[in-house]
């Protein structure tokens, strides 16, 4: 290069484009998080789900029926009271009861003043008005005894044995069935002692109430005599 020459200088190269920075990320954590709905139930293949059917006119209409109450009769035999599901008994003890309740299960209690045992029911109504309700009443026990001489002879009473003696102390117990024709008891009776007439015969006891029968034994000799027993 010669002297006094105006040296050149070189261009120098242009700087390479920076990338613009990023911005940071914003910050999530503090923000609220909106709830995760529920998991369905998986159904299996092929399976619809459950729906609930309409109820029919005639299942609805008997559901109704079913809440409403029914009148129904109770014949009692021979007669008596009668007592609801533990409510007040009937004023007066009839052969007839016209009553109302709901359909369904029941008790009924059937006695008479003084002279019935109460007898207890269990009995199912239907949804039906003008149900009959056949039920019987019992009398009360009685009690019978034998003042006969001799005092040993043997008494028979349902298959009962004792002495004429031991039935004054012991009297025999006579009950009934439920619903007999009328409040009463018939018992039959036999009394007898070797060497003496037996004697047989059928008593009418009132309900609840002792009877005492009385009478003599024949003995056997007097009646081979022409002798008969007496009365």
């Amino acid at each position: 290069q010669p002297a006094g020459a105006p040296v050149q200088v070189p261009p120098r190269p242009a700087p390479a484009p920076t990338a613009p920075a990023r911005a940071a990320p914003p910050d999530i954590s503090s923000r609220p998080r909106a709830p995760l709905p529920l998991p369905l139930p998986a159904l299996a293949s092929g399976v619809a789900p459950e729906t609930v059917p309409a109820r029919p006119a005639a299942q609805a209409t008997a559901l109704a029926a079913a809440k409403a109450p029914v009148r129904f009769t109770v014949q009692v035999r021979p007669f008596g009271t009668v007592q609801l599901d533990g409510g007040p008994a009937s004023p007066e003890a009839l052969a007839r009861h016209d009553l109302e309740a709901l359909p369904g299960p029941h008790e009924l209690r059937v006695s008479c003043p003084e002279l019935c045992d109460e007898v207890v029911h269990k009995v199912a109504l239907g949804s039906a008005d003008g149900q009959v309700l056949l039920l019987g009443a019992r009398a009360r026990a009685a009690r019978l005894s034998f003042d006969y001489q001799p005092r040993d002879a043997q008494v028979t009473v349902l298959g009962d044995q004792r002495s004429a003696a031991e039935s004054l102390a012991t009297p025999f117990v006579v009950s009934g069935a439920v619903g007999p024709r009328k409040l009463e008891h018939e018992v039959a009776w036999e009394i007898s002692r070797p060497g003496f007439v037996p004697q047989r015969g059928v008593a009418v006891l009132r309900p609840g109430e002792p009877r005492v029968l009385r009478g003599i034994l024949v003995p056997e000799q007097a009646t081979a005599s022409g002798g008969g027993p007496s009365r």
